[in-house]
């Protein structure tokens, strides 16, 4: 997959568009839940900030998935965040949002240990005392991921980093799907 360039973020944040929406299984279609792309460039001045990029991809421009907008919103910008003090300067943070309704956060830092796999979810938990922040991010997302009927795990980035996978509730329904159900009711 290809990224397109933001032409006035110098490099910093590029896109191949496609939003999130939200279901509510088909009774009144889905709404936009918020274009990821769109969270993407507004870290784009963080990302420059901290000379790092950042690009959005997304395998179905119509996904639809079942969840409350902020609280989606807000796991992907938090682990955005994360993902930017991971990334070693001069590297590149990846958005992607895959056909099956994962979102991917892949980062080039230095991963995460097997070992530290499931504690890393844990409220406070940091890898040290020198690490940025209060612990609380993952366990925050991991909450709200399980209210959302999702789940969040960590896999190793090929070459080196760790891929955050956010796999949202197994309603998904495209929207060419959804305007046919809707007009056959």
């Amino acid at each position: 997959m290809s990224a397109r360039a933001y032409p006035r973020h110098s490099g910093a944040a590029s896109h191949r568009g496609a939003s999130l929406r939200e279901s509510d299984g088909g009774r009144s279609g889905g709404r936009s839940i918020g274009d990821g792309s769109q969270i993407v460039a507004d870290h784009s001045p963080l990302a420059r900030r901290s000379e790092r990029k950042i690009a959005f991809e997304s395998d179905d421009p119509g996904i639809l998935v079942r969840g409350n907008q902020r609280a989606v919103e807000s796991v992907v910008a938090n682990l955005i965040v994360n993902a930017l003090r991971a990334e070693p300067v001069g590297g590149m943070v990846l958005v992607r949002v895959r056909s099956d309704a994962v979102v991917e956060e892949i980062d080039h830092g230095e991963g995460v240990a097997p070992v530290d796999r499931e504690a890393i979810f844990e409220p406070f938990w940091r890898k040290s005392e020198v690490t940025l922040g209060s612990g609380l991010v993952l366990a925050i997302a991991k909450e709200l991921m399980a209210k959302l009927h999702g789940r969040i795990w960590i896999d190793d980035t090929p070459g080196g980093g760790a891929t955050f996978k956010l796999l949202f509730p197994a309603t998904i329904l495209h929207e060419r799907f959804d305007r046919s159900s809707r007009s056959q009711l």
